[in-house]
């Protein structure tokens, strides 16, 4: 009897089961972190090339479906675009250009912890040429 309290055969179970969860958790947080950069990189490159379109003169249509064909890997209905001033713009002033994404996250837990969807915003503003 005294063999079987005596042992430390269960003791690495114990630990891994204390370990487990908050390894599990530094995971999914990491991947979800990357998922959010990642979006907020692509939210980035439509923002500047929607105001690229519109520092060459190029009409609010235009503009916004170039920000939203820039923002190749992200869902097209959930981009919302907003240019102002709006057509015509004249030489020298600025174009501004704000494309805003949220990013839904998949991990369930990171949702109680952060805003989920989390929103990304980004505005550019170039001269007109």
């Amino acid at each position: 009897m005294r063999n079987l309290f005596c042992g430390s055969k269960g003791q690495a179970l114990v630990e891994m089961a204390f370990v487990l969860p908050l390894l599990i958790m530094l995971l999914l947080g990491t991947v979800e972190f990357g998922r959010i950069m990642t979006s907020y990189i692509v939210v980035t490159h439509a923002s500047r090339e929607g105001a690229r379109a519109g520092a060459v003169g190029a009409s609010d249509d235009l503009i916004s479906s170039t920000a939203r064909e820039a923002a190749g890997t992200l869902n097209e209905e959930d981009i919302s675009v907003d240019i102002w001033p709006s057509s015509p713009r004249e030489r020298g002033e600025p174009v501004n250009v704000k494309v805003y994404y949220e990013v839904p996250l998949v991990t369930p837990f990171i949702g109680e912890i952060i805003t989920n969807p989390f929103p990304v915003a980004v505005t550019t503003s170039m001269r007109v040429e």
